[in-house]
């Protein structure tokens, strides 16, 4: 029996990584629902955010399969104010797209997700850090690793659901990088 009906994650997964990996697989290890969220779904396009919402779902969903639910959260500021309204915000796009309110939140140790929720919003629901040094990648790292074709290193720290698709990451950053592609 598992610990959690129902956890969630929320993240930008520009693109999904082995650290984003190990926190989805807690949530799963330890959830009857797992629903995430990929956060700025509205921004594609940039350096900071290349890919689509629907190039992020399917990344989560080769991964993962039926194992997660993916659904899209929009920006409610421009990412500088993040504070308890924003979680708020959030607990309440989960509760719009899945009629529950999460029992946990799984989450990267990072300490602006401190900032995120208003103390007694998350009186019950528990959450749960995963530390970031066990995995010590971040996804800024990856686009730049594909930019330079590194990747023999990649494949050390993204799923092969991503480094199976290496080609067409490197074309949509480079795109991005070259101008091609409107910022």
């Amino acid at each position: 029996m598992k610990k959690y009906t129902m956890g969630v994650i929320c993240g930008r997964f520009q693109p999904l990584h082995n650290g984003h990996c190990s926190i989805i697989q807690a949530a799963i290890e330890q959830c009857n629902r797992v629903v995430v969220f990929i956060g700025s779904a509205q921004e594609y396009n940039t350096r900071k955010n290349p890919f689509t919402y629907y190039q992020r779902k399917e990344f989560l969903k080769r991964e993962f399969g039926n194992q997660i639910e993916v659904y899209p959260i929009t920006d409610l500021t421009d990412g500088t104010e993040i504070n308890g309204e924003w979680g708020r915000y959030f607990l309440k796009t989960v509760y719009n797209y899945t009629g529950m309110k999460p029992e946990a939140i799984f989450s990267g140790a990072e300490s602006v997700r401190d900032k995120w929720f208003y103390e007694e919003d998350i009186k019950y629901i528990d959450i749960i850090n995963i530390s970031r040094s066990m995995i010590p990648i971040s996804a800024t790292k990856i686009r730049n690793l594909f930019l330079n074709k590194q990747y023999d290193i990649i494949e050390e720290y993204v799923p092969k659901s991503v480094y199976s698709l290496k080609n067409d990451v490197y074309y949509v950053l480079k795109a991005i990088d070259e101008g091609d592609i409107n910022e």
